[in-house]
């Protein structure tokens, strides 16, 4: 179900108007999360896809917020909770700069008692979550996101998987392996379907609707899915996109069955930002994705794909048994 943002983008309007240090993202604002993205050790949302996918929809521009003071950025908005949409929270989306965590802490008091909002600071390190426990925030546990995943897709850590290991080791491996079937069905897909693979950016008509398509059948699926179809509205966005953004459309049989969308974060990273395929259409598409992007990586001579973390733990199994050399834990702060 949408959810309705009339109030959350008022209320943001209004915060706006007191605050100059609150602006509208633009597409223009690239460089500038850039720049801090830099600074920062490495994580799945130090990239534009996750900084204005977690957006929601918000703002003029549908990009979002940003609070930026000349030293401290991040992105910022107001959702409802999902489970409670009567409840709106204020939310600090990858939070930058050496004094960030003391503006949060400021702006939680402050937003509690004049609109008696609580706050999330969300996909912060543990350094950082450390230090907001000590300003009164506490974990996600007591107030969850959702009751199922209570820190969304940090809720179990980021997978980093090693290209040239990940494929060594799924045509190395045992017959029986969860990595070894996964690579058969890649090889599945090579050999016996008519699979085209195209540039996402030229068929993103065609990408909404196979999202449109799989939030229709979502109940089939027989899986949890707590996601929205609004929250794929700016990966598919090309006025919102950078040369970072890449991504692919599948067909199968001439018909679009599913597409993934990446970033490059920089010359070692990829994250994988969304992966959704139609199952009626052809089942286990996701392995055939990771291979075909792992290969591509490989050619590009790109060490690290970063899968991100979970929301449930179907997942995070689906996620490490392409073999991870890498897990980052990432945090929700809460103060209510």
């Amino acid at each position: 179900m949408k959810q309705d943002l009339t109030r959350a983008n008022k209320m943001m309007e209004e915060l706006r108007n007191k605050d100059k240090r609150i602006t509208p993202i633009t597409r223009d604002d690239f460089p500038l999360f850039s720049s801090f993205f830099k600074k920062e050790k490495h994580t799945y949302g130090n990239s534009w896809t996750y900084v204005t996918q977690g957006m929601y929809g918000i703002g003029p521009e549908g990009l979002g917020y940003k609070y930026y003071d000349g030293r401290n950025l991040s992105a910022v908005c107001v959702y409802p909770k999902v489970e409670h949409p009567d409840i709106n929270v204020f939310y600090w989306v990858r939070p930058m700069g050496k004094g960030i965590m003391d503006v949060i802490a400021s702006f939680a008091g402050q937003m509690l008692s004049e609109q008696h909002m609580p706050t999330y600071a969300k996909k912060i390190f543990p350094e950082q979550f450390t230090y907001l426990k000590k300003k009164g925030f506490s974990d996600t546990s007591d107030f969850p996101w959702h009751s199922i995943c209570p820190s969304e897709d940090d809720t179990y850590p980021e997978i980093i998987i090693d290209v040239l290991e990940s494929l060594s080791l799924a045509q190395k491996a045992k017959h029986s392996t969860k990595l070894k079937r996964a690579y058969r069905y890649y090889n599945h897909y090579l050999l016996k379907e008519d699979i085209l693979m195209k540039n996402l950016k030229d068929y993103s008509k065609q990408a909404k609707e196979i999202v449109n398509t799989f939030f229709k059948k979502i109940k089939t699926y027989n899986n949890t899915n707590i996601s929205q179809e609004t929250d794929y509205n700016n990966l598919l966005r090309l006025d919102s996109q950078t040369n970072n953004n890449f991504g692919e459309i599948i067909l199968i049989n001439d018909i679009f069955a599913g597409f993934y969308s990446a970033e490059k974060q920089d010359s070692n990273h990829i994250s994988l930002y969304a992966t959704i395929t139609l199952r009626e259409l052809s089942n286990h598409l996701p392995e055939f994705i990771y291979f075909h992007l792992l290969h591509q990586m490989k050619q590009k001579r790109i060490q690290y794909l970063n899968l991100g973390g979970s929301e449930t733990k179907k997942l995070n199994e689906f996620k490490n048994k392409f073999n991870a050399v890498q897990t980052i834990k990432m945090y929700w702060a809460a103060f209510k």
